[in-house]
């Protein structure tokens, strides 16, 4: 998949930044996202402050057995990943990846790569197949962090960001990488992360097909990634309640706007009058005159009884 933050060089990137207060003190804040910090907090941490296996209550999904592959997951924290898997990592994306991030314009570099796969708040599913001394066919890279991260803010809504789905060329195409996604929305969903994201470089035509055509409920969306020129980033709410919510608003916002147009069409076809402005009482008063009886003088005698016939 390959749509981290290879080729920006120069200074500290905002995940950096994020690893030294998640990995180091354990005890970041960020104002005014106090909720999604504590999310972020219980997906990273257990409550002693080691690191959380996100994936301890998944062990039938840790596996694939299909289409000729029989396959292992294992979960590991970016600090306690073995340096023969990270270099296994770094390796492998290299092979599949430098020509796409150099045609993309997006931009190769070793050193990137390394500092973005070693950072202490990388969370890893390292595949295997089951026999054989060479067994690594693949690993994912992922992080527990704020949808904003994609464009180097620290806000938004707690989110998976999948940075790097690689497989060794003999085990893809097989329906691997589909249950890879699978396994990582049902981590998403279990630690209460609102998005599951995926930044994909242009021309990587195997994950764009994947996303585009096996995945359901993914939708692009350039419009969150300022660097959308060399990527595009992939979408999904899965959290049912917060989902329910923005549909709740959008059909409102809808409703009213369809309202609002309804209302004008009807209007220019005189079918519904401008309402007049309302006439103030003083020129009401200037505009008729009524005539009222003059009162009785107190100083006129009052009128004799009639006498009776």
């Amino acid at each position: 998949m390959g749509g981290g933050k290879q080729g920006r060089g120069g200074g500290k990137s905002t995940s950096k930044a994020m690893k030294e207060d998640l990995s180091t003190s354990k005890t970041f804040t960020l104002n005014s996202v106090k909720g999604a910090t504590i999310r972020l907090r219980a997906a990273l941490f257990n409550e002693d402050g080691s690191d959380k296996d996100v994936t301890a209550t998944l062990a039938p999904f840790m596996k694939f057995d299909r289409n000729g592959l029989d396959v292992e997951l294992e979960f590991f924290a970016g600090s306690d990943l073995p340096t023969a898997l990270s270099d296994f990592a770094i390796d492998l994306t290299r092979d599949n990846m430098e020509a796409v991030y150099d045609s993309s314009g997006y931009g190769w570099d070793d050193m990137d790569k390394m500092d973005e796969i070693c950072e202490g708040a990388s969370r890893f599913l390292v595949i295997r197949q089951k026999g054989g001394d060479n067994n690594l066919v693949g690993f994912v890279h992922f992080r527990f962090t704020l949808s904003g991260e994609v464009r180097e803010e620290m806000a938004g809504e707690p989110t998976l960001l999948v940075f790097d789905i690689q497989l060794q060329p003999e085990v893809q195409r097989k329906g691997l990488g589909k249950h890879v996604m699978q396994c990582l929305e049902l981590i998403g969903r279990g630690q209460k992360m609102t998005y599951l994201m995926a930044p994909i470089v242009n021309g990587n035509e195997c994950a764009l097909g994947l996303f585009n055509s096996k995945l359901k409920g993914f939708e692009a969306d350039t419009s969150n990634d300022p660097d959308g020129e060399h990527r595009q980033v992939y979408v999904k709410c899965i959290d049912k309640q917060f989902k329910a919510k923005q549909e709740s608003e959008l059909k409102a916002k809808s409703d009213v706007a369809s309202l609002a147009m309804q209302i004008a069409a009807m209007t220019a076809k005189g079918v519904i009058s401008k309402p007049k402005a309302a006439t103030s009482p003083k020129k009401a008063a200037k505009g008729k005159k009524t005539k009222t009886a003059s009162p009785t003088s107190a100083a006129d005698p009052p009128a004799a009884p009639q006498e009776a016939q």
